[in-house]
């Protein structure tokens, strides 16, 4: 069971929805990257190769940890804010 998190730029108001981060049920868990081409940060499945984004094809900056994502956007802090639980 894993958490689900939303995520929002205080200083250009870049928000992200249903962000899934922690361990999954089955399979690897979800992991969190940013497409610098489409400016967004999205989930990714890792699966040993070099993770792409699903809109433009361009390849993924995995990030560290949910805490540390920087805005697609501007580059500053992205707040982290908890939702709720996903399985």
């Amino acid at each position: 069971m894993g958490l689900l998190y939303s995520l929002r730029c205080g200083e250009c108001g870049y928000k992200k929805k249903d962000l899934m981060a922690g361990p999954a049920p089955r399979g690897p868990a979800p992991e969190i990257g940013i497409c610098e081409t489409c400016k967004r940060v999205v989930n990714f499945h890792p699966d040993g190769t070099l993770p792409k984004c699903k809109k433009c094809r361009h390849p993924l900056t995995p990030a560290l940890s949910i805490e540390s994502v920087p805005c697609p956007r501007c580059g500053k802090a992205l707040q982290c804010i908890p939702k709720g639980i996903w399985d």
